[in-house]
């Protein structure tokens, strides 16, 4: 070795060789209290301390996996075990399980599995209408509704409207449903087959939205019906969902259900003969 005097003045050691072993075991650090620091970070190192910023084998004491995270992270605060690190990331994205159930029954939503996260679809049933919807909690809270078979769209809930009732005799199927009172809705639904069984008519669509809802909660949920038609068999004009089998719910008897829930007063009801269908012009206007 050839050391210069004023490195040795200065106070560096003059054997190169001797310089790197103390500064690796300066840089290696007490292998000891290495151990102790992975420990009480739930590791347990299975291998001999290899230098602060190395990977070191370990044995997560919290799943059982094994890990290679460098000491110089573990006392920075940071990595450790990954599987771990996943599933307390996991954990806080879904949040609370009973505060999420209990937002969405808020919502009129019952839950019919277990929470799956903030903005994931989540199988439900909308007690109003007791349909099965696939809201996300994200959407609840953001103020949006939860059931698309009650969202109004385009109906204008402040403009006169109408609840009908209508019965097809070759499918023997019956629906109830709202429209405004310009629209022309049911008669697109009389040139495919259905009749008039009556109509109620409403100063606003709030209170037609209301009955309709009453009247279809009452038969999915209490009557346990569902829909007897799909969105090919209305031939485009829609409104399938709120279709069900005549022999189940005979036309005079969802009539009764529609009349009892928000008859308006001063309305001259239609009448409607023995088979379920209205006479023709029967349907009812204002006194």
């Amino acid at each position: 070795m050839s050391p210069r005097l004023s490195n040795i003045q200065s106070g560096f050691g003059g054997c190169a060789s001797c310089s790197n072993k103390r500064n690796a075991i300066a840089q290696l650090g007490d292998s000891e209290k290495a151990e102790s620091d992975m420990l009480a970070a739930q590791l347990r190192p299975l291998d001999p301390y290899p230098g602060v910023n190395k990977p070191w084998r370990s044995e997560c004491l919290r799943c059982g996996g094994e890990a290679r995270p460098a000491l110089g992270h573990i006392r920075q605060g940071i990595g450790g075990c990954r599987q771990c690190g996943r599933q307390q990331t996991s954990a806080k994205q879904l949040g609370d399980a009973v505060k999420a159930a209990d937002e969405m029954n808020a919502a009129a939503l019952q839950p019919l599995e277990p929470y799956p996260g903030y903005n994931n679809p989540w199988r439900c049933i909308h007690t109003p209408c007791g349909n099965e919807v696939r809201p996300r909690l994200a959407s609840i809270r953001a103020g949006q509704g939860g059931c698309t078979h009650c969202a109004t769209y385009g109906f204008n809930l402040t403009a006169p409207a109408i609840v009908y009732v209508l019965h097809h005799r070759d499918q023997d199927v019956v629906k109830v449903g709202i429209t405004a009172a310009t629209s022309d809705r049911v008669a697109r639904f009389e040139k495919r087959g259905f009749t008039v069984v009556g109509s109620l008519d409403f100063q606003t669509g709030q209170h037609a939205w209301n009955v309709e809802r009453k009247v279809l909660g009452h038969v999915r949920t209490r009557l346990g019906l569902r829909h007897a038609l799909t969105d090919a068999d209305t031939q485009g004009v829609g409104g399938w969902t709120e279709t069900f089998n005549a022999a189940d719910l005979p036309p005079l008897k969802l009539w009764e259900l529609v009349t009892g829930a928000g008859v308006p007063d001063g309305l001259v009801l239609p009448i409607v003969d023995q088979t379920g269908g209205a006479r023709p012009g029967a349907v009812t206007r204002r006194g």
